[in-house]
């Protein structure tokens, strides 16, 4: 999705198309963090292994 939102602003280099990126970008950390809490209420020491070993996001490389 950030790829996506990026590449559009690229694309369209527009105030709109930096204002969508930006606020996607806040969005996408709110529903990040959002999901982290719930899992972290479902699975417990689980999940917090678990994320030790993986990042927030993926990344490429």
């Amino acid at each position: 999705m950030s790829l996506s939102l990026a590449g559009f602003f690229f694309a369209f280099p527009t105030v709109i198309a930096l204002c969508l990126f930006i606020i996607g970008s806040i969005l996408m950390q709110i529903q990040i963090r959002l999901e982290e809490e719930y899992l972290l209420r479902q699975h417990g020491e689980i999940y917090k292994a678990y994320k030790k070993k993986v990042g927030r996001m993926i990344s490429l490389h």
